[in-house]
């Protein structure tokens, strides 16, 4: 998931737009895990920053990171 976050500016340009800490999003980065709530949200960060990211490839990232866990 730490993937998904670098594709925007900066840890704190995804806080200010989610309206989340910056703080909470760098526990994100650092657990390379991002809230589920936070997906469709991050979809549409996304297009409205002109970053590539899809629903399935959120979801492809939520899989691998559980197939790594277990």
């Amino acid at each position: 998931m730490r993937e998904i976050l670098e594709r925007f500016p900066s840890l704190a340009f995804v806080a200010r737009e989610l309206g989340v800490g910056y703080k909470s999003v760098t526990k994100w980065a650092e657990r390379d895990s991002i809230p589920a709530r936070f997906d469709l949200d991050l979809i549409a960060l996304a297009a409205r920053s002109e970053v590539a990211l899809s629903l399935e490839e959120l979801a492809m990232a939520r899989r691998l990171d559980r197939d790594d866990a277990a």
